[in-house]
């Protein structure tokens, strides 16, 4: 995955969001773990991203290299059950997995109260970059209420009743 941000790619203003990944298997520098460029989320600055056009990528828009220093970059090993949590704002991405074992997890993003989850700022086939019609997906309301007042909590969930 190309270095970069997630804030490019989800529709939430304010853009204040951390992301949760649980590892489901081992995730190690030989299957492409998690890279990330420390301390890059502190300016709180969205960098430039360049549509990038090769086969294979789940994200095809990439930080502009002029933005990166890639001497600093970590690689975040995690054991399966482990978590990260990252900024909408820090740089990362991750090595091609070329060994034979598998690199699954789950990303769960959180936002807080005083954001809107903007369905209309990103249409499908638009030029993000990640192939998810935001129209139909659903949100759940964890703590408090909706200080934003303008998150719908039914969308998406119909289905699910049904």
């Amino acid at each position: 995955m190309p270095w970069h941000q997630d804030g490019h790619y989800w529709p939430i203003r304010p853009l204040a969001t951390c992301t949760a990944w649980l590892a489901l298997d081992d995730s190690t520098v030989e299957n492409g773990c998690l890279r990330v460029i420390p301390g890059s989320h502190q300016s709180k600055t969205l960098h430039p991203h360049l549509r990038e056009d090769r086969d294979g990528l789940v994200l095809n828009r990439g930080i502009d290299p002029q933005c990166l220093n890639e001497e600093t970059e970590l690689d975040v090993e995690l054991g399966a059950g482990q978590l990260s949590l990252h900024d909408v704002h820090i740089i990362h991405g991750s090595n091609p997995n070329r060994s034979p074992k598998r690199r699954a997890g789950l990303a769960i993003r959180y936002m807080p109260a005083t954001s809107h989850f903007d369905r209309d700022l990103f249409k499908p086939g638009s030029q993000i970059g990640l192939h998810v019609d935001f129209a139909t997906r659903p949100l759940w309301l964890l703590r408090g209420v909706d200080r934003s007042g303008r998150n719908d909590f039914t969308i998406g969930h119909e289905a699910a009743r049904a």
